[in-house]
């Protein structure tokens, strides 16, 4: 099959495609019958993504960055160190961007993006069920928990799918209180749409971490950090919970793809039109983080 991911860009209001990360190993893994079986036996485990950031995080990885600059366009204007000051190729992947380069909405009734990524969204039936690229999950399998699936019965749900070449820092959305981190043990499948064409339990197989945001303006949200194949650690920077601002860092991914999923209760939110319409055309929406997707319902 030839892979293609088709992506909305708001700016030039056009459908991209994205430049595949390792497009050759996503081929293998996810178009033959032998890469297949390496995935279930190997790919998928947390040793592998352990060794392979190990690797990531070793001086000879450092000759890696200047390629994948140039392989997928990362801007260095927006970076806060030289090139030369990263030790290796987790330190450039887990980078940090100069002050105020991304903009922060700050109008307390604009829900912003929390992060670099490409947006879908999907309603959550009365069911508390959520079909995600055409593979159907529950909120309780997502939380492994039942009582909190029946608050978000008839929410919504937006997957915010960073892909490796994407900053991998990600904020708060608003003001409020965090609770303490629950994190659930599992795979590390990869969170590209072609592995979910193959995988069809990523996001609840997948090692992943939630807590329930407290905030301001939108209630109670569920913010849920997933890993993915060969990352190799989510930092959470409030593990036992607290205070946070809009705009204030929240964590980061180390090395590999992730996503960010929000659950917002029912009539909460409503998702900018052109991000709602090309959902519903199974094309994710190319979004900065601090920009405005949508607003108080």
């Amino acid at each position: 099959m030839k892979l293609k991911i088709p992506l909305y860009n708001r700016q030039t209001k056009k459908i991209e495609n994205e430049c595949i990360f390792e497009v050759s190993f996503m081929t293998f893994v996810y178009d033959t019958y032998f890469g297949s079986l390496l995935e279930k036996l190997i790919f998928k485990r947390i040793w592998f993504s352990k060794i392979y950031g190990k690797i990531q995080k070793s001086e000879r990885s450092k000759h890696k960055i200047t390629e994948f600059i140039k392989k997928y366009k990362i801007d260095i204007s927006e970076l806060d160190q030289s090139l030369e000051e990263y030790s290796n190729f987790n330190a450039f992947f887990i980078r940090k961007f100069k002050p105020n380069i991304r903009s922060i909405n700050t109008e307390p009734k604009k829900l912003i993006s929390p992060c670099d990524a490409r947006l879908m969204v999907y309603p959550i039936s009365n069911a508390s069920d959520i079909k995600i690229k055409q593979n159907l999950y529950s909120v309780e399998q997502l939380l492994l928990s039942k009582k909190s699936a029946k608050e978000y019965s008839e929410g919504v749900c937006l997957v915010y799918r960073l892909a490796p070449m994407d900053y991998h820092r990600f904020v708060y959305f608003d003001d409020g209180q965090e609770s303490e981190l629950v994190n659930v043990n599992g795979y590390l499948h990869s969170v590209s749409p072609i592995a979910q064409k193959k995988i069809t339990r990523v996001f609840s197989e997948n090692v992943r971490q939630y807590s329930v945001l407290k905030t301001r303006n939108f209630g109670h949200v569920i913010q849920i950090d997933v890993g993915a194949m060969v990352v190799g650690k989510i930092k959470q920077h409030k593990i036992t919970g607290g205070d946070f601002m809009r705009g204030e860092e929240k964590g980061y991914f180390e090395f590999g793809g992730s996503t960010i999923v929000l659950l917002f209760k029912k009539e909460c939110i409503k998702v900018d039109k052109d991000i709602a319409e090309q959902s519903l055309e199974n094309i994710e929406t190319l979004v900065k983080m601090g920009e405005v997707v949508g607003q108080i319902y």
